[in-house]
């Protein structure tokens, strides 16, 4: 059964043919960002597509360097079709340091203030990364100019998403910094109903 890491290297190679180390460092700059995979496995899929059919080895001599590349096959791209026409499971979130962030209580302040510096540092990362990509694009089409319309719009949803897990940081940071400490208190629930308060005012259905 492929996997969905199966597919994303299929709609790369769709695009066009890849060596193994050229499509994981594809994969790092682009489906990597919503669907990140270890680089050893990320081999071994391409040779689990050439085993199936579904993508053909074509070897190359370059000077003394021996290069193999993986081009889709037609029985490869009539798949990749079926897939791309079902719909997508919907997204799942997952972070270590949001979960020891839920179990504060059992800490100090100043960890849980490191967990949320956890994530700011990662959005801030991600942020520079996506604009260092998007003035790329917009100066030179990137690597793939006629995919340049549907990368703005995978583009815009992580900037925006990142955006946003950056103003929670910098509110979560000044929100904990103004704890006494982690532990229960009347004061502290009802600072729990204010937070929740200003959420639903900024934002409601």
């Amino acid at each position: 059964m492929l996997t969905t890491t199966h597919y994303s290297q299929l709609c790369l190679l769709s695009v066009q043919p890849y060596s193994a180390y050229e499509m994981v460092k594809q994969m790092g700059r682009s489906v990597g960002f919503i669907w990140p995979r270890a680089q050893s496995n990320l081999y071994a899929d391409l040779k689990r597509l050439a085993a199936n059919g579904l993508a053909e080895v074509e070897r190359a001599s370059v000077g003394r360097r021996h290069r193999t590349v993986y081009r889709i096959t037609d029985a490869g791209r009539a798949e990749l079709r079926a897939w791309l026409e079902s719909a997508g499971a919907p997204p799942y979130f997952e972070c270590e340091a949001l979960v020891k962030l839920g179990f504060a209580p059992h800490t100090t302040k100043e960890s849980a203030l490191a967990q949320v510096a956890v994530l700011a540092e990662h959005a801030e990362q991600r942020l520079q990364l996506g604009h260092s990509l998007a003035h790329d694009h917009i100066e030179t089409g990137g690597p793939h100019p006629h995919r340049l319309h549907v990368n703005a719009v995978m583009w815009r949803f992580l900037w925006e998403q990142h955006q946003a897990i950056a103003r929670w940081a910098a509110w979560a940071h000044d929100e904990i910094s103004n704890w006494p400490d982690t532990a229960d208190s009347p004061a502290s629930r009802e600072r729990g109903r204010n937070a929740l308060r200003d959420g639903l005012a900024q934002f409601d259905f």
